[in-house]
């Protein structure tokens, strides 16, 4: 039953955790990272 609540719960959190990640340090690693692998695997 824990569980059932706490999904909810982290799937309401989550994404202002996501934008907060993403503005900072870690959303320039991920965008640079993102392209790389773009640039040597294009599909």
């Amino acid at each position: 039953m824990l569980t059932s609540l706490l999904v909810p719960y982290i799937f309401f959190s989550f994404p202002g955790f996501l934008f907060r990640c993403f503005r900072g340090e870690i959303g320039k690693w991920i965008a640079s990272v993102a392209i790389v692998l773009r640039l040597f695997f294009p599909r």
